[in-house]
């Protein structure tokens, strides 16, 4: 069987991984903004080809839920697991399925109940100030949260939030609704460009506050992302067996050998900051600024350097590292972590497999201090150090505006045509 498996996964990697033209947003793969998601039909062609209905996929960092949907969709089961809350909570939201009527009904409820508290500090009732509603946003919020606040949301927007919020939390859903009408606030915060806050490029880069952006009004922007969302769900199957954990990759919730088949994209060398653009919307969601800056020091890829020069056994990878110590410095110490950190994910990934079945890795490569970090190669070396089998690798070309990559070392462009425009797949079995 693992032979078969084997022919399989050179055969899939041998397709046309570019899926250039097709659609992203079917089902719920579009109702939420993330960075650097892989197109469904990545995890989807893998999932197809090998593994059969009921059997067990799991996604150990599984950021936006791509590939639970592909599950669902798929008739198999499926687990993800992510340390980051709103990766967590989105992808709840996409593999939910609740009665559509009364998701609008309750986003209607919701609406009309914060309406009702913006009315309040109309000039029409006697009141032209926000100073009640200030208020009030300083006893729901800690100081460093309302200053985040006050920089990146205008007043009435930041007030807009507050109400929909409160009736959220208060009224009596069901805590699928609660999921899914937390996902759309979110949304319509951690978008790229439009949303809610003066922020630009907030899903895929680095925010800038832009004071002259035109912004909507939460409450209604809030009530068309429901049934944006509601459309949605309507796609998924009315059955199916998946999940998503709140834990870290590099120590998985699950027991040994019990999983058919791993797919999964890890952050890059040189890693993305999502809590940079997510907590946007956390901070709305209760998290604290403080509690979600202690978050990002455990992220695998995490920017905080390692006092000392970790060693991975694995005398190609150590002596890459050495050399890049030497070059790159501190920034060199953190690709160091960000391999030491993998190898605990992939050791984890090898207990939680079957015998005889795969993993399939999808990984861009990266660039620190003009250095080039081959990161797919890197990984796969480190995996046959831990028992796996190396089957082989693909190269897909990624369009100029989907996922996020580093700048090429070789690009003498500008923006995002700098950017390397191809990452990895990697298919290790175990034996």
């Amino acid at each position: 069987m693992a032979g078969n498996l084997a022919e399989k996964c050179l055969k899939a990697l041998s397709s046309d991984l570019s899926f250039s033209g097709q659609p992203t947003d079917y089902a719920t793969h579009g109702i939420h903004s993330f960075a650097a998601k892989f197109p469904p039909q990545l995890p989807r062609l893998f999932i197809e080809r090998l593994t059969q209905p009921g059997d067990l996929v799991l996604d150990p960092m599984v950021g936006s839920g791509t590939t639970l949907v592909e599950c669902l969709l798929l008739g198999r089961r499926g687990i993800g697991v992510d340390i980051d809350p709103l990766a967590v909570l989105i992808s709840r939201g996409k593999i939910t399925k609740v009665n559509t009527r009364k998701l609008v009904e309750a986003a209607d409820i919701v609406y009309r109940k914060a309406l009702a508290e913006m009315v309040k500090y109309s000039p029409l009732f006697g009141n032209n100030s926000w100073e009640e509603a200030r208020v009030k946003l300083s006893s729901r919020y800690d100081e460093e949260s309302r200053e985040f606040i006050n920089y990146w949301f205008r007043p009435e927007t930041a007030i807009e939030l507050l109400h929909l919020v409160e009736v959220i939390n208060e009224e009596r859903f069901e805590e699928d609704i609660k999921v899914l009408l937390r996902v759309a606030l979110s949304a319509i915060i951690v978008t790229k460009s439009g949303g809610v806050s003066l922020a630009r490029d907030l899903a895929h880069s680095r925010p800038h506050r832009d004071l002259s952006k035109k912004v909507p009004s939460a409450l209604a922007l809030f009530k068309r992302k429901v049934l944006e969302i509601a459309r949605a769900v309507a796609e998924l199957p009315p059955d199916g067996l998946c999940e998503v954990v709140r834990g870290d990759a590099r120590r998985l919730p699950l027991e040994s050998e019990v999983v058919d088949l791993i797919v999964t994209s890890p952050p890059y060398a040189s890693a993305i900051d999502y809590i940079r653009a997510h907590k946007f919307s956390l901070v709305w969601l209760g998290y604290s600024l403080k509690h979600l800056a202690e978050l990002r020091k455990v992220y695998i890829g995490a920017e905080q350097r390692p006092s000392s020069l970790p060693r991975l056994g694995v005398p190609d990878v150590d002596e890459f590292i050495i050399k890049l110590v030497e070059k790159a410095g501190r920034k060199g110490l953190a690709v160091a972590k960000y391999f030491a950190d993998m190898r605990e994910v992939l050791a984890e990934m090898y207990r939680v497999l079957k015998p005889g079945k795969p993993a399939i890795i999808v990984v861009g490569p990266s660039v620190v201090s003009g250095v080039y970090i081959p990161t797919g190669e890197l990984l796969a070396e480190i995996g046959e150090s831990l028992g796996f089998r190396y089957l082989g690798r693909a190269t897909r070309p990624i369009a100029r505006d989907k996922r996020y990559l580093p700048v090429s070392a070789n690009s003498s462009r500008s923006g995002i045509e700098a950017r390397i425009h191809e990452e990895d797949v990697i298919a290790l079995i175990k034996e």
